[in-house]
């Protein structure tokens, strides 16, 4: 599928969010608006919730691309019902969509089901798409169909933390809890969110330590709910002597702003700067820091590039 034709899909998968979110609301009317959006899959998928029945649902990416994922995650429902994330995840998306080369080395580090690392490899055919997702079920999910990656030749999928040491931590995960998406490696940001954790053992690495036996990527995507910080100390030699860009999201709300400028710190002192995207994918460079009360939403998308 051509790039046009991934941005002409995409608006489409966004237009229809926006028309399901203009029937919030517990009316009958506005049920039935969802019922006429959404068709047999909002039934379908509020019954299989409510009796908390963890089966497996087709979803069809926005590109065409067919997987089967389980109710009763946030994450698998927006998959579900739009063949994409939510609008938040628009600019980054539109990002990917016009920046990636054939020949780019893509790391998607917390993959969750895979939307990016999946879109990565309809793009990228002469490069490598690496994917980083410790939580054991969900990696399976991303992983069952590695045999056939799509455009891409090259995928590496990785049943891993990246964080600032080899390894096995701690991962406190919501995947119980139907937000597989704000599970953490951080205790400190686990603790910050005032939410019901499970905690797990996962294994981990560092960036600079996977590198030494993998091309080191030329673009980055993290999104790992507030490890970020401990997962770009251990990658500061690949960072600073290859500069990948970075997608990397930022949290504004006040349990993770503390975090976030942590994080937007440390990567300014690898020598990177600061660009907010919008929600065509276009960059704007800020001349200082992130002020966070301009965000858009709770949790956004930001590049860092040299």
């Amino acid at each position: 599928m051509t790039k046009q034709k991934l941005q002409t899909e995409l608006l489409a998968s966004i237009k229809l969010q926006e028309d399901y979110h203009a029937t919030h609301g517990g009316s009958l009317l506005n049920r039935l608006q969802r019922l006429r959006i959404l068709k047999l899959k909002y039934p379908i998928e509020v019954i299989l919730r409510k009796l908390n029945l963890r089966l497996e649902l087709p979803v069809r990416f926005f590109w065409g691309k067919k997987r089967s994922l389980p109710v009763g995650d946030v994450d698998t429902k927006f998959l579900y019902y739009f063949a994409s994330l939510g609008r938040a995840e628009l600019p980054l998306t539109n990002f990917l969509i016009k920046n990636l080369k054939s020949n780019d080395i893509f790391y998607d580090i917390g993959a969750n089901y895979g939307f990016f690392t999946h879109l990565a490899q309809e793009l990228i055919q002469d490069g490598q798409v690496h994917a980083f997702e410790p939580d054991k079920a969900i990696y399976n999910f991303l992983s069952e169909d590695e045999n056939e990656g799509g455009s891409c030749r090259s995928v590496f999928f990785n049943n891993k933390a990246l964080s600032k040491s080899v390894g096995n931590i701690n991962f406190y995960s919501r995947k119980k809890q139907g937000a597989s998406g704000t599970s953490t490696t951080s205790k400190e940001a686990a603790q910050l969110r005032s939410r019901e954790f499970d905690v797990e053992t996962v294994s981990s690495t560092t960036l600079d330590e996977y590198c030494k036996n993998h091309l080191v990527p030329t673009i980055m995507k993290i999104d790992i709910e507030g490890g970020e910080y401990d997962m770009l100390l251990g990658a500061e030699q690949t960072l600073r002597e290859n500069s990948p860009k970075i997608l990397l999201e930022i949290a504004s709300n006040d349990e993770g702003r503390e975090l976030s400028a942590k994080v937007i710190s440390l990567l300014i002192s690898y020598g990177y700067s600061v660009y907010r995207l919008d929600s065509d994918g276009k960059t704007e460079l800020l001349k200082s820091t992130i002020n966070f009360d301009d965000l858009n939403y709770s949790y956004e998308n930001i590049l860092f590039t040299k």
